[in-house]
């Protein structure tokens, strides 16, 4: 009978212990290897599907592009403006006039005396205007570089007798305390700091603005520009109670001695060797995708559908004149639409409240239909490898096991077959994208392999506890 209860009562433990381990995140620690085989695509037998085009990939998690990326809007927001008075970064050097007017609103402000007027020694200010110091006695009251032969013990009330004896012969003028102050700041002696070429003003733009037929409003970029290439290591931080996932510092790779050998293999280049902090949670639909991208960036080379972008074409006199007359045309519409919206502004009149329903029933008869470029601009960058790798956890059999769910993107400058006509010019590519997409159980500490004709990758996952995190 006792044996009876002990199995029930353990029957009974394991089911509500079941959704309980369920409801929690896990925390591990997944370290990633991509290497490229530099195989051309031409050069295989297989045929490998394509994607249509090469836009960025969106997951939940972005580590690579936070640490890449970071919000600067902090620093951004005191920058100047440009082309106004507050722009320069540095102050110019003050003369001796500017200096001399500035001493000079001040003493009026504080004395209330006017421009000029001699001020006497005993003031609260503490300065002369009216007497003159000889350079001789200047040195020898303010001090000058004691040697063996003229240093000397000056008694504490010498020095004052001293200037009080010699201060009316001769009279020191705003001039000279103004380059003395000068000389005395090393300002004349400071070389300019050098500083990297980079845009140190915000441009002024419209917070709101008419363009296309419809309101834009401007959001700034709060972004550094995206690297032309990956590093290979991304030096993190470690963050033991962290509440969310981020990239950790080199020091957590424990995949080393196998990114070497990858390293000094032939035919294989490595691409990207990083290390991340995640929750995992159970179930596939509630797992958060991490995006993985690395390589080389070919948005200046190619747009989002693949076509190659010639070096001539971004220089053609046809295209700038017609990007002019778009500006100028953009220009005139938002003049005229300011120009019929003040009119309509001057000559208000009452609008019933039926009149407003229907306008506001018709607008959301038309839905805004987005327009998408295929050009890729400087901020969307198209990279060699991109895609997802998702880290769930799943029960089989009441055991919890790890799964990688991966889909990645390679992409690879292809030759168009029979594009070019003279055999002397250089050929015609396109930026080929090729799927790659796998389900995997995986289990901790192990090494997971996963093999593709034109790139690998290696994964190896591995539990970590949180501080206080008990067993």
């Amino acid at each position: 009978m006792m044996y009876v209860r002990s199995v029930f009562s353990l029957l009974l433990l394991s089911v509500v212990t079941a959704p309980a381990l369920a409801a929690d995140d896990w925390w591990f620690d997944v370290e990633v290897i991509i290497f490229d085989r530099n195989v051309a695509l031409t050069e295989l037998a297989e045929q490998f599907e394509e994607a249509d085009e090469l836009s960025p990939y969106h997951a939940d998690w972005d580590l690579i592009g936070e640490y890449l990326r970071p919000d600067i809007s902090w620093l951004k927001q005191g920058l100047a403006t440009c082309d106004t008075g507050n722009s320069p970064l540095w102050l110019p050097k003050p003369s001796i006039e500017s200096i001399i007017s500035d001493y000079e609103q001040w003493q009026t402000a504080r004395s209330g005396a006017s421009v000029g007027e001699a001020v006497n020694i005993n003031n609260d200010t503490g300065l002369s205007t009216a007497n003159k110091i000889p350079d001789s006695a200047r040195q020898e009251y303010f001090g000058s570089p004691l040697t063996p032969t003229n240093a000397s013990v000056v008694e504490p009330g010498a020095a004052q007798n001293s200037l009080e004896s010699i201060a009316p012969q001769r009279d020191v003028t705003v001039r000279e305390i103004a380059d003395y102050w000068l000389e005395f700041s090393g300002i004349n002696n400071f070389n300019p700091v050098t500083v990297p070429r980079f845009r140190f003003c915000e441009p002024q733009t419209l917070w709101l603005s008419w363009q296309n037929g419809s309101w834009r409003r401007s959001k700034p970029d709060n972004h550094l520009p995206y690297p032309d290439h990956i590093p290979i290591t991304l030096d993190g931080q470690d963050w033991p109670e962290s509440s969310r996932p981020h990239v950790l510092s080199p020091n957590q790779l424990h995949l080393t001695k196998l990114s070497q050998q990858i390293r000094q293999a032939g035919g294989l280049n490595r691409l990207l060797h990083i290390v991340w902090r995640q929750p995992v949670k159970f179930g596939e639909e509630k797992a958060a995708s991490v995006r993985l991208f690395a390589g080389k960036n070919f948005a200046d080379s190619f747009t989002l559908t693949g076509e190659q972008i010639k070096p001539e074409d971004l220089n053609d006199s046809s295209i700038i004149e017609l990007k002019k007359k778009e500006e100028i045309s953009l220009t005139a519409s938002q003049d005229d639409f300011f120009s019929i919206l003040q009119n309509d502004l001057d000559k208000a009149e009452t609008v019933s409240f039926a009149s407003m329903m229907a306008a506001v029933k018709q607008n959301k008869m038309q839905p805004l239909i987005p327009v998408r470029s295929t050009v890729a601009q400087p901020d969307t960058p198209i990279w060699q490898i991109d895609g997802e790798l998702k880290v769930f956890l799943k029960y089989i059999n009441r055991v919890p096991y790890l799964h990688i769910d991966t889909e990645l993107f390679y992409r690879q400058p292809v030759p168009i077959e029979g594009d070019t006509v003279n055999p002397n010019e250089a050929p015609t590519y396109r930026l080929a994208s090729v799927p790659f997409k796998q389900v995997r159980r995986v289990i901790s500490k192990q090494l997971h392999y996963f093999d593709h004709p034109l790139f690998g990758m290696v994964v190896e996952i591995r539990r970590y506890k949180r501080p206080g995190e008990q067993e």
